[in-house]
């Protein structure tokens, strides 16, 4: 073999040896890469799977605040709860008479019984959560109650205190809060975790219908009061990043 020939051998083989370590190379990135992936998404499968346990224990803490609520108030019978969107509901006919924010003394008579229970309850739920008579695990998941006024979509009656359902529904709904307010004053002074107010009001026309059917307006028309639940803090956040 001449020396031209054995210097080129060299070469390929050095060449080859170049690629081979520059394949190696790359494979080991891409490793690195796949591996580094995958962690990252074990870390947001656990941190994901943590926030939905907080959020699961929230409902689950609403609902059964709801239920004492409910039971306050004499049982299903007497008011609905949706567990789900936590929200407990009178049917407007007992608060109100039709077309009227009025409330009836058999209104009162509820919402006086309301007033009482959420003066034990909410404490509990908002910016100081500790006190001996909280049940257990309570912490400050409730951001704010709404009192909401809901009607149907039938048109009131020419002439008469109301011209539309959006200035009824308003009107039930500010009623309803001012009777809680006069039954518990101290209802307007909580504060949710973020020190903002946790009572309002708000309405709704008969943009939330729970029944389209004409047969079942009545359905539509009544008050809620909707218990929102706070987003997790900074703290629970932090926490389940680490879990």
């Amino acid at each position: 073999m001449t020396r031209a020939g054995a210097a080129g051998g060299a070469r390929r083989a050095g060449s080859g040896n170049f690629f081979l370590s520059l394949t190696d190379l790359l494979v080991g990135i891409l490793f690195l890469f796949i591996l580094l992936m995958m962690t990252f998404a074990l870390q947001f499968s656990l941190k994901r799977d943590s926030l939905e346990q907080i959020a699961i224990r929230r409902v689950a803490v609403r609902e059964a605040m709801l239920e004492r609520l409910q039971a306050r108030l004499g049982g299903p019978d007497k008011v609905k709860i949706d567990a789900g969107d936590g929200v407990l509901r009178f049917a407007a006919n007992l608060l109100f008479a039709q077309n009227s924010d009025e409330l009836k003394p058999a209104g009162k008579a509820a919402l006086r019984v309301l007033a009482r229970g959420l003066e034990a309850e909410l404490p509990c739920f908002g910016a100081i959560a500790a006190h001996p008579r909280c049940p257990h695990g309570t912490s400050p998941v409730l951001e704010a109650v709404y009192v909401e006024g809901h009607t149907d979509v039938q048109p009131l009656r020419p002439g008469g205190k109301f011209k539309s359902n959006w200035e009824l529904s308003s009107a039930r709904a500010v009623a309803a809060y001012r009777e809680l307010e006069r039954d518990a004053p101290g209802l307007v002074a909580l504060r949710n975790s973020g020190r903002q107010a946790m009572l309002g009001a708000s309405a709704y026309e008969a943009k939330r219908p729970v029944d389209n059917d004409p047969a079942n307006f009545a359905e539509n028309r009544r008050v809620e009061f909707r218990f929102l639940l706070a987003a997790p803090s900074q703290r629970e956040i932090e926490a389940a990043g680490g879990a």
